[in-house]
C-alpha cells in the first residue's frame, strides 16, 4: 500500500511486478493505494488485484485479511509510515 505515483514508490512496485511477481503466480496478491489501479491493465499476472485508494475501515480490513505486508523500498530515507501501518496488524 502507498501512493504509487510517488517515484520511490513507483520504482518499487515496478521492480515487484517485472523482477519477482512472476515467482510468486501461486500467491494472490493485492496491490492498495493511489495509482495502483493505473497498473490493473499492463500487468500480464492474474493473481494481482490492484485495489486504488481505500478508506481506513477497507485498508484495515484487507491489512487483517492478508498473511504478510511487502514494502520494496530502494530509495528514500527513514522508516515508511507503510512499514509502521503494517507492524501495528
Amino acid at each position: 500500500f502507498g501512493d504509487w505515483k510517488y517515484y520511490p514508490n513507483k520504482i518499487g512496485l515496478e521492480y515487484f511486478l517485472n523482477q519477482i511477481a512472476k515467482n510468486l503466480k501461486e500467491f494472490n496478491i493485492i496491490v492498495v493505494g493511489n495509482g495502483s489501479e493505473d497498473y490493473r491493465e499492463i500487468c500480464e499476472f492474474n493473481n494481482i488485484e490492484f485495489l486504488g485508494e481505500l478508506n481506513h475501515e477497507e485498508f484495515v480490513e484487507t491489512l487483517l485479511k492478508s498473511k504478510i505486508s511487502l514494502s520494496p523500498i530502494f530509495i528514500g530515507a527513514g522508516y515508511q509510515n507503510k512499514i509502521i501501518d503494517s507492524l501495528g496488524y
